[in-house]
């Protein structure tokens, strides 16, 4: 589902970018509305004057050039061109034209007429055409024009100007929205950091240190945690009572098992059912107890010194069966786990390996790829990769010929998935025995 501040983001983010277009759009069709009037006005305020340059003139060429100083009528195609006609006989243009005559198809009278055209060269023109009466003499054709693309790229800078302007408020805005989704998502993130600290803490959260809106939630948290509390207090209660129960019972029955194997009585068969009992009890309530205790509220324990422990305590342990165990523990891992269950994994793949190797059993703990890695290897004969599945179930034995309960990587495949973690049962590459990988999310700093 998407987060609360991905959702605001990208609302607000669509909302900017809508008015800001919008926006852009207006100034920009208001200043190009204003960039065809001064054309349109400063090409009537030339044609005016053309008109002015023929009456005093006298419809005289080389007079009438004389009124008409603009230096773009001198210079060839130089944008700017006027065009004075009557009828076929006389023509009179300016010398930005050089020897080219504007075509004029429009009728025209003596009301302003707008011209479109082209140059002598094929640049689009854009122009004044009317009718001029001069001393009741015939009617003079005048025209004056203008290339249009000094018009066009006046638009294209002013649209570039606008689009680089809109588009810096468009960063501002995006940027005052972030900061201001944050502020308002920050009372959230203060509170998921606080359900943790506080949870750890065995403490209440105060509602007053949140906004009134966030208040109410703060309170039902609270409720919560102390129901969450007293659930796992309970269970862990419960679970402690029962193992205290059974422990008793089993131990009796275990010895009143061994004193009738004194009298030479036949109890494999019993003691080995009493073994799977212990076992699947010990599983039920390493079960319990990982469900009540894993989870993101666990403090990070330092998996360093847990497994350097176990290793000293595994090492005299070889010695005194007469294998080599060794060990290559990484610094500085830790891991959010509970210690009692990391204990109990290690114990169980360990106490495994050493029951099926020949001579040598190794541990490792490291990092891999963002994950935190315990791998058991041993030098024995390993497992079918056919038969994993198999002897993951609960209680399954490929080989009888040792004693145990078969539940030892059961119970560590258990614990390590109630945490989060995956047990992989694969083959050695190094000692060419069963390889037990424990992989746990690495903890983020």
């Amino acid at each position: 589902m998407t987060s609360l501040r991905t959702r605001a983001i990208s609302g607000g983010l669509l909302w900017i970018v809508f008015c800001l277009s919008l926006g852009a759009l207006g100034v920009l069709a208001y200043i190009n509305n204003v960039a065809e009037r001064r054309f349109m006005s400063s090409l009537a305020e030339r044609h005016l004057q053309v008109m002015v340059a023929l009456a005093n003139s006298g419809a005289e060429a080389e007079a009438l050039e004389s009124y008409l100083p603009d230096p773009a009528y001198r210079r060839p195609f130089s944008g700017r061109y006027w065009q004075i006609m009557r009828g076929d006989d006389t023509i009179m243009t300016s010398q930005s034209l050089l020897d080219g005559v504007l075509n004029i198809r429009e009728e025209v009278g003596e009301d302003p007429v707008l011209w479109r055209g082209q140059a002598p060269d094929g640049a689009p023109l854009r122009g004044i055409v009317r009718t001029v009466a001069i001393d009741d003499g015939p009617p003079w054709l005048v025209l004056v024009a203008e290339s249009e693309a000094d018009l066009a790229a006046e638009k294209l800078q002013v649209g570039r100007s606008v689009a680089l302007g809109f588009g810096l408020l468009a960063g501002l805005g995006i940027l005052a929205a972030g900061a201001q989704i944050a502020a308002v998502l920050r009372p959230l993130s203060k509170l998921r950091s606080e359900v943790q600290h506080r949870w750890d803490a065995g403490e209440v959260m105060e509602p007053e240190d949140y906004p009134a809106e966030v208040a109410p939630l703060v309170q039902d948290i609270n409720t919560l945690l102390d129901r969450n509390r007293d659930v796992i207090d309970r269970s862990r209660r419960q679970a402690a009572d029962l193992a205290h129960a059974l422990k008793t019972p089993s131990a009796i029955l275990r010895n009143e098992l061994h004193a009738l194997g004194q009298r030479g009585a036949d109890t494999a068969a019993a003691a080995a059912a009493l073994d799977r009992v212990d076992a699947q009890i010990a599983r039920s309530l390493a079960r319990m107890r990982a469900d009540n205790s894993a989870g993101p509220g666990l403090r990070p324990v330092d998996l360093t010194d847990v497994a350097n422990r176990l290793s000293r305590a595994m090492r005299k342990i070889a010695d005194l069966s007469g294998k080599r165990f060794e060990s290559r523990i990484a610094p500085d891992i830790h891991l959010r786990v509970d210690a009692q269950d990391i204990e109990e994994i290690v114990g169980n793949l360990i106490d495994n390996a050493f029951k099926w190797s020949r001579q040598t059993v190794h541990f490792t703990v490291r990092k891999m790829a963002g994950e935190v890695w315990l791998m058991v290897e041993d030098d024995g004969a390993g497992i079918d990769p056919a038969q994993i599945e198999e002897v993951l179930k609960s209680g399954a034995r490929l080989d009888t010929s040792k004693a145990g309960s078969g539940l030892g990587l059961t119970i560590a495949k258990d614990l390590v998935a109630a945490h989060g973690g995956k047990l992989d049962l694969d083959r050695s590459q190094v000692l060419g025995g069963l390889r037990a990988t424990c992989r746990f999310p690495a903890v983020i700093a």
